[in-house]
C-alpha cells in the first residue's frame, strides 16, 4: 500500500514472512516505499535483503548508509551521522562478517564454523575476523573466467576448530580443486588429502572440512 516502508517490510523479510515467489515483487517495491530513517533500520533492511537472496541490493544499502560517512569525524556511526542519528546507530560489522564473508558460527566460540564467501558481490577480498577461538583471515580472488577460468581461496584459522568452507561452483559443472597444491576433487572424484577430513558436493558448492586450524590456499578451476 501506499503506507509501505522499507523498514516494515525489512521486518517482513528477516522474520522468514516471504515466499521465493513474492522476492521479485517485493525488491522492485521497495524502490518507491519510504526509505529507512536511521542506522538501527538500515541494519534490518541489508539484513533482510541478504536473507531473501537480495545480496547486492544488501550491499548497495551498506554503502549507502554506512561507508559512505565512514571519513566523516566522530568515533561512532552515530556521531557520523550527526542529527540524521536515532538512538541507535549499529555498525555493519556483523552483515559484512555474516553475509559478505559468509562466516556463520555452529558451535559456541566459534569451535566449528561455515564458510561461504559471496564471490559474486566482491571480485576480489581480503579480510581478518577476530573470534573466541582464534582469528579467521580470508582472501578471495576472481575473474572472467574467458581470461582465467580459475577462482582462488586463502583460508587461515587459529586455535582448536573446524571450519567448513563451502566454496560456489560458479557455473561450472564438474570443478577441479586444489588444496596447497595438491588436487582433491576432479570431474566429481575424490583423491584423498590429510588436509581435508571431508568433501561434500551440492548443486552450487562443494565444501571442504578441515578439522583443524591451519593455512589453506585453494584452487577451484
Amino acid at each position: 500500500g501506499g503506507d509501505a516502508s522499507q523498514f516494515t517490510q525489512a521486518l517482513v523479510m528477516v522474520a522468514g514472512g516471504v515466499s521465493a515467489e513474492r522476492v521479485p515483487r517485493l525488491a522492485a517495491a521497495l524502490r518507491s516505499a519510504a526509505a529507512v530513517a536511521d542506522l538501527r533500520q538500515a541494519f534490518f533492511l541489508a539484513d533482510g535483503l541478504w536473507r531473501v537472496g537480495q545480496g547486492a541490493r544488501a550491499l548497495e544499502v551498506v554503502r549507502n548508509q554506512w561507508l559512505r560517512i565512514a571519513d566523516r569525524e566522530g568515533p561512532t556511526w552515530r556521531d557520523k551521522r550527526g542529527t540524521e542519528a536515532g538512538l541507535l546507530a549499529p555498525g555493519p560489522d556483523y552483515l559484512l562478517a555474516r553475509w559478505l564473508l559468509g562466516v556463520l558460527p555452529l558451535e559456541p566460540g566459534f569451535h566449528r564454523a561455515r564458510v561461504r564467501p559471496s564471490f559474486d558481490l566482491i571480485p576480489t577480498a581480503r579480510a581478518e575476523l577476530q573470534t573466541p577461538n582464534g582469528q579467521i583471515s580470508l582472501f578471495w580472488r576472481t575473474v572472467d573466467f574467458e581470461q582465467d577460468n580459475r577462482t582462488t581461496v586463502s583460508l587461515q584459522t587459529e586455535g582448536d576448530v573446524i571450519t567448513e568452507l563451502a566454496i560456489d561452483r560458479g557455473g561450472r559443472r564438474n570443478p577441479t580443486l586444489s588444496v596447497n597444491g595438491e588436487v582433491i576433487w576432479r570431474n566429481e572424484k575424490i583423491y584423498p588429502n590429510p588436509n581435508v577430513h571431508e568433501i561434500a558436493a551440492e548443486e552450487d558448492a562443494v565444501t571442504l572440512v578441515f578439522g583443524r586450524s591451519g593455512k589453506w590456499n585453494i584452487i577451484l578451476e
